[in-house]
Formats: C-alpha cells, structure tokens, sequence
C-alpha cells in the first residue's frame, strides 16, 4: 500500500486562478476577489452555463479552456490600476487569518509599489460595500510624473454597482460615464511619496461621499475585524493541536456561512457563489451535517424544509433532471438530519413523504424491469461527478439503497408502517447490484478489479470516473462490509492512483491530468471505515495542500507538474469545506454500525503537549451528544474524558483506540483488541489516564 506523509499545510497544489469569496454570514453579495486582487460582480450563469461547462462531449476533452474567459463568468470585474508608466516585477497576495475573508493584493513595480487591501463592510443603517483601501508608493529614485489610481473597468458599463471615492489632494479629474460619485486622485506623484486613498463599490444603501476618507474606511476595517471575530465558527470547542490544520477548518466553517443565504425565510446552505450558488441535495445532505458538526444545530435542522420544498406529487425530491438517486440522498437526509437532533416525531411526521418517496422508487425499478434486454437497475439516469448521461449506471442504485437502508432501519426501530417494504426494496435493489458488479467487473493493467460506473463501455470513462456514489455507498452508507471484497477492490484501485498530489487522479469531469479535489475526502473515509486511518491523513492533509493560500478549493484543476490549464466547478467550493470539517471529526469520533468509535484516526502529531487540548465538544451523533477531550499530564501520561447525553439509540459497544497503555478503572473497561479499548456502551462520563 501507499503512503505518503504530508504533515506540512503549504499550498503546494494550488491552482492559480484563485477566487476568495470576501461576503458576509447570509450575505446575498458574494463578491470574489481573483488572485490579481480584482473584485468580480454578477456571474451570469448564461455565460458560464453549468452543463456547457461541466459536461463536455464525448470526443471534446478540451472544452473546459473553450468556455473560460477572462471574467470566469462575472459581468463586471473592477481591478485598482495607476496611470504612470513603470515597469512590472511582481505581484504578492496574503490574507488574514482564516476567520478574517480580508484580501491584501501588492504589486511591485521598478520604481513603485502599489498595495491595496480589500473586504466586506455593512453598516447599522444597512449601508452595503466592498471597501478598497490602497497606497501608492513611489521609491526614492522615483522622479516625478502626473498619476491617477482608478479601478479599471472589464465589462460593461451597464449594471454596474456605484462607485465612490475618497477626496483627492491638489488636483482632481473625473471619469464621465463611469457612475463615479465623488473625485478622483490626480497630481504629480514624487519621488519617496507615498498617497493613500479609498474607493467603495456600493450594493446597498447610501453614503455621503465627503464622508468616505482613509480615516474612515480604516475604522470600518477595525469594525468588520469585531464583526468577524464575533461570529463563533465552531459553537462548542473543537481543537486540534495543529494551528494549521485549526486554520483551515475556520476558514472552511467560515466559507461555509458566507455561502449560505436565507431564502424564504429558511437559510440554505449553498455549495458555492457562482456555478454552485444554490441548493443541491447530494452536496447539501453532507453539509448539514457539517454545519451541525459546527454546532449550527437549527439552521441546518430547517435544511429538512428546503428539501421538503423539491418533494413532487410523484414521489420524487430532484432539482437536477435525470439525477433519479436525489429521491434516496433525500430519504437519507431526512433520517440522518432526525437522529442528530434526536427528533423520532419529525421523522414520523416526515414518513408519508417518504412512502411515497418509496412508492417512486419501486415504480422506477418497475420502468427498468420493463426494458427489453437492459442492463441498468434503473431507468438511464444522470451519473453526475465525472460521467454525464443518462445511461444504466451505478450510481442511481447506490444512492438508493442507502437511502432504503437508512428507511428500513428507522421504521423498524419505530414500528412504522410500510417498513417491510422498504426493507424488500433495499433488498431486491442490493441483490440486482451485486450480480450487476459480478457480470461488469474488470481489471485494470496492473490487475487491479473494478467496476466502471457506466454500464456503457466508453474508452472516455476511466475505472475511478464518477466513483463518488461509490465510496458513499461504503460510508457513510455502510452497504458493504469493512472487509468485503468491494471494499478491498476500490481500495486498492485509489491505492494505485493517488501517488502524483496524494490524492487520487482522474476521478471527476476533467478526465486527463487533474484531480477533482474533494473527492479525496469521500476516499478518506472509505479507508477510515476500512480500518487504515494513516490513509486518510494522508488525504486530509494532501486536500489541504490542493487549497488556495486563501484557504479555499476550486472544485477540479490539472495536476501542477502538467502543462494542462484545465478546471471546473465553483470556487469557493464548499462541499470540500464540509467534507473536510466531517473528516477531522471521525477521526476524532466515528459512528461505524452500531458502534461509537474514539480517536479511531489520531496521529502522535496530534497528540497535545504541555497547555494543549485535543478536544471535540459535544459533537451530534445517532447516539447523542458527545464530547470527547485528551489533556497532557507529563512523561507521557494523559488524561481523556468522555461524555455522551443520552440519545434515542444506544450504541452496542463504544471503542478507544490507543496505541499506549490504558490503565483500567471502576468504569469497567476492557481491551477488545490490538490498540482497541472498550467502554461500557450505557456509560455518560469517564476519565481514563493514558500513558503514550
């Protein structure tokens, strides 16, 4: 097996096209600010349509460079520029720490040095704007030469946010036609000289211009950087002793909440703020439950009545069309999002949508049935994640049985009526798709079995394309055993392609060179359900080194060492920030079966020094509330509590795993295996003292 170490997060995959979203909590601005420190407003998704950009044709594997241009889809794109001549060296762009969506943008020049930083501001009065602050410097050896700073325009004129500017010095000049409130900045620029100005580019409300100075907009600055450490990212603690790592999960909880938006009174939370910038019900079922893993227990709750909005008088819950395995990803959603609250009455409210769910379900394996001579399980569905369509594929069934799965069991716990037959559909469903993987299996050159998603044999497909619903199936969906030969097959498969970024290769859209970046968290958790968490790591910090410095994840994008400039997707793309938030947490604390998992993946890096915590606080599971904290004590020794509140389950064994020793206590603990501890399942609090 391969493994491959990398404890460093240093943005070593980065793509370049980097976009940084510098909006509010529920803000319905998402403005992007690109790697050149421009500011991109109204994405027009008639420009950069999804399905032109994300599903190329079949012989055209370069349609992703057709379809970008410069703007990325943006209607206007506003970047500061100076108007004397001098000659480029090089730009720089930094960031705040990860709570603080603040971008600083310098560009260095033979005999100039422009610097600009920009972020969001809203007032008490509901006053709206994306705030520039910039200074010019001019060196010593400068000379002198008339100069203006503007924002230069890419776009059109038309629909362009007001603009306003802070009062200039001696001179001032004006641009006609460019909706500019205000003066601009105009005089002889000297040598050693150093000017410093503003400009707001309004979305709401209104403000005197004589009002907007430097002073000014650097209180506004001081007033975003309170308004931001206010918001609380993480409700309850939830700390690795791994700064960096602790940054990139903010950032990610952060990206997060400025993606959401509140829609009819219910607040969605949305993958992205442009291609993406909307409710999904694949990418929302996982993050939900990332957000209550942020603690953010009832604006994700109403995620339940967002999906109830997409139930048709059919039976179905789909927003995508042919994305048939919507209906079982909702089933899904809704037991999933009960058992973290503990609500058995919303799930019994909620089982008529879901028998007739059930009955849309059976009527489409019926359709299927009917076909002469077909292959599929299903009527030919969108596969989505790498494989267009419709085609008889896999990944319609897999979703589907986890969603009948997670049906059967809740009803049968609840003495639900119809829960039979949501028992003989998972059934007749998951016996179809194992002598459908008997009949398609293959192998790859290197002897590896797999078995392609589409059931059409296309040379375009590769063995890992569209393998998403896949390792869903394996967890959270629990279809196969740990160690079932399906299990072992994908493994192995990922094992073989993960070698070039430590991540694995070729598994989405873009089919050549490139990795889909998240995706590596969906095969993390496959390994961490297979029992090899050092796998995992691996991923969790190779999708780390995949983020921009900003801390933020383009959906696909070449490999670096490739001459490809290939992408696609969102960026920000907030699934990756969702997956990435549920893989540290079951590292930390995992629900496998009926089983509570503790520190089941926790590397000697994390293990905390002297004034450290390794803690997750009463983080939601279908077993209640858990909270879990490992203190250092000295020479070697720690000291891990943990606490469960009751739930509406409880597990049939909770397991430690601890490399050390374990001193045993009144608690009645047992060893249950090589580095495997057992703790009675009925217990709400113990403290354990370890010993590394």
């Amino acid at each position: 097996m391969t493994r491959r170490k990398y404890a460093d997060i240093d943005f070593r995959y980065s793509p370049e096209i980097i976009q940084t979203c510098i909006g509010l909590v529920d803000d319905p601005y998402k403005t992007v600010v690109r790697e050149d420190g421009s500011l991109n407003y109204h994405f027009e998704e008639e420009i950069f349509d999804i399905n032109a950009f994300n599903i190329p044709d079949e012989q055209d594997m370069s349609r992703y460079s057709e379809v970008i241009d410069d703007n990325l889809g943006f209607k206007h794109r506003l970047k500061p520029v100076f108007t004397h001549r001098d000659t480029f060296v090089e730009r720089k762009q930094s960031y705040s720490e990860a709570s603080l969506p603040f971008v600083f943008t310098e560009e260095v020049y033979d005999h100039t040095t422009f610097k600009w930083r920009t972020f969001a501001y809203r007032n008490a009065s509901g006053f709206r704007a994306d705030l520039i602050i910039w200074e010019l410097t001019a060196s010593d050896d400068f000379g002198r030469a008339p100069s203006k700073v503007a924002l230069k325009l890419d776009g059109p004129k038309d629909g362009l946010p007001a603009i306003m500017e802070s009062k200039g010095t001696t001179a001032y000049w004006t641009q006609d036609g460019f909706n500019i409130r205000g003066i601009t900045h105009y005089d002889f620029l000297n040598a050693g000289e150093t000017r410093k100005g503003v400009f707001a580019v309004v979305l709401d409300g209104e403000a005197s211009p004589e009002d907007l100075t430097v002073e000014w907009a650097e209180k506004a600055e001081e007033d975003m950087r309170a308004y931001w450490k206010s918001v609380r990212l993480f409700e309850h603690r939830f700390t690795i002793p791994d700064e960096d790592l602790m940054e990139m999960l903010r950032s990610c909880a952060r990206n997060i909440l400025q993606a959401r938006e509140v829609k009819d009174g219910i607040p969605e939370f949305q993958v992205g703020p442009t291609v993406y910038r909307g409710l999904w019900v694949i990418d929302g079922h996982f993050l939900l439950e990332a957000a209550h893993m942020m603690g953010q227990r009832d604006e994700a709750y109403l995620g339940v009545d967002a999906v109830l909005r997409r139930a048709e008088e059919d039976g179905s819950i789909q927003i995508i069309p042919d994305h048939y395995k919507e209906t079982g990803i909702a089933l899904a959603t809704f037991v999933r999002q009960c058992e973290l609250m503990n609500d058995d009455e919303r799930l019994r409210e909620l089982w008529p949508v879901m028998c007739k769910a059930l009955d849309y379900i059976l009527d489409m394996r019926q359709q299927a049935l009917e076909i002469e001579n077909y292959k599929g399980i299903f009527p030919p569905a969108f596969l989505d994640g790498g494989i267009a369509g419709p085609f008889p594929e896999y990944t319609t069934p897999l979703w589907i049985v986890i969603g009948l799965k997670r049906a059967y069991e809740e009803g049968e716990r609840l003495e639900l009526e119809r829960f039979e037959q949501f028992k003989a559909a998972y059934t007749d469903i998951y016996k179809a798709i194992q002598r459908a993987f008997e009949r398609d299996m293959q192998t790859t050159e290197e002897g590896v079995p797999f078995v392609k998603m589409n059931m059409v044999e296309r040379e375009y497909d590769r063995p890992q394309s569209a393998t998403w619903a896949l390792a869903h199936a394996i967890y959270p969906g629990e279809i196969f055993p740990d160690d079932d030969a399906e299990v072992t097959n994908f493994l192995a498969l990922l094992d073989s392609i993960d070698n070039t970024q430590g991540i694995p290769e070729e598994t989405g859209w873009v089919h050549d060179q490139a990795v889909w970046g998240y995706s590596s968290m969906f095969y993390a958790q496959t390994w961490l359900y297979a029992g090899y968490p050092e796998k995992a790591l691996d991923y969790l910090y190779s999708f780390a080194n995949h983020a921009a410095p900003s801390r933020v994840w383009r959906e696909e994008q070449s490999l670096t060492s490739s001459p490809a400039a290939e992408y696609c997707g969102d960026m920000p793309h907030n699934w990756g920030s969702a997956e990435f938030i549920r893989l540290v947490r079951h590292l930390l604390v995992f629900e496998k079966g009926s089983t509570l998992e503790l520190l089941p993946g926790v590397p000697d890096e994390w293990l905390p020094s002297e004034g450290e915590t390794l803690a997750v606080e009463r983080t939601p599971t279908k077993y209640g509330e858990v909270t879990v904290q490992l203190d250092f004590i000295g020479n070697d020794y720690y000291e891990l509590t943990y606490q469960r509140a009751p739930g509406n389950k409880e597990p049939q064994d909770v397991i430690l795993h601890w490399k050390g020793k374990v001193e045993r206590s009144a608690s009645g603990l047992e060893q249950a295996g090589k580095n495997m501890w057992r703790i009675p399942a009925g217990t709400g609090t113990v403290t354990l003292n370890l010993r590394k």
